[in-house]
């Protein structure tokens, strides 16, 4: 059974490696002079070139799931002071204790809307667009024989 200290450092020459071998891929080196470069062959250059970008995915992947969480928040924090005031409510007055009614506010109301659309495109839940209304409009089509024409005749 192999130790587990037998590799050490292995990994991160491994890591250099494939970013050492990015960097020339983006120099333009083909795959076979990245491994002549590196002294691995054409096929390593290629797995180790592949692996440095499934890397880089992984870390723009976090950086955009980052970046729209903070959006979400942002839109999230527009909304819930706007559906208040969309919705309308009532406020008790201490001191009377009378009771007024505050009527929806339909500017807002339209705001929530757009910042719940911006919302959805955001987390990729666009609602789909409505099926175009069909064209229900009849077309007829009359052949009509004018006097002069006979038939069969071009």
């Amino acid at each position: 059974m192999a130790r587990k200290d037998a590799n050490v450092g292995a990994t991160e020459k491994a890591a250099e490696r494939r970013i050492k071998a990015l960097e020339l891929r983006k120099a333009a080196l083909s795959y076979q002079q990245i491994g002549d470069h590196l002294n691995i062959s054409s096929t390593q250059a290629w797995k180790d070139v592949q692996a440095a970008l499934k890397e880089l995915a992984k870390v723009e992947q976090g950086k955009a799931a980052e970046y729209r969480q903070l959006e979400l928040e942002r839109l999230d924090s527009l909304i819930a002071p706007l559906m208040v005031r969309a919705r309308g409510r009532q406020i008790k007055d201490p001191e009377t204790g009378q009771v007024e009614d505050i009527k929806p506010d339909y500017d807002a109301f339209d705001r929530v809307i757009r910042l719940l659309e911006r919302r959805s495109k955001l987390l990729g839940i666009e609602p789909q667009p409505a099926q175009a209304e069909q064209d229900n409009t009849v077309h007829i089509l009359v052949e009509y024989a004018r006097p002069d024409d006979k038939k069969g005749q071009k």
